[in-house]
């Protein structure tokens, strides 16, 4: 393999690290402005609004423990609960679009990096073989 071929090659690989690495920090981008509006696991509660995230607690648990869930006393107050579960799951998503942004934000300026330093390789003249 010459070296305009492993340059090609190269640029080949830093196009497909960016077509991969880009929509990824752009969703996580976008996830991290809204959260809330991520896909959840189904075993996670509704928390859009605090009328949906009753209907999801009160399908979740049998008619009695819901309604003394939702009886509110000084110590227990469902909205309180709702708020805390709201800003826990709002956190962990920012986090998790953080990172992802960082990383794939990392990998694609190391992949454009790459694409330059060898596209110059390969607009550089082939160096000649001599044959004996």
């Amino acid at each position: 393999m010459n070296r305009q071929t492993y340059a090609y090659a190269v640029c080949l690989a830093a196009v497909i690290a960016l077509l991969i690495t880009i929509p990824r920090a752009i969703g996580a981008a976008l996830d991290y402005r809204d959260p809330l509006h991520v896909k959840q696991p189904a075993s996670e509660v509704e928390l859009g609004t605090f009328e949906a995230y009753k209907e999801d607690v009160a399908r979740r648990k049998n008619a009695a423990e819901f309604f003394r869930w939702l009886d509110a006393d000084k110590y227990h107050d469902p909205a309180r609960d709702y708020e805390a579960a709201r800003n826990e799951r709002v956190g962990l998503v920012q986090l998790e679009a953080r990172r992802s942004v960082i990383s794939n934000g990392g990998l694609a300026l190391f992949a454009v990096i790459l694409f330059v330093l060898h596209w110059r390789l390969t607009k550089k003249r082939p160096i000649p073989i001599r044959t004996a």
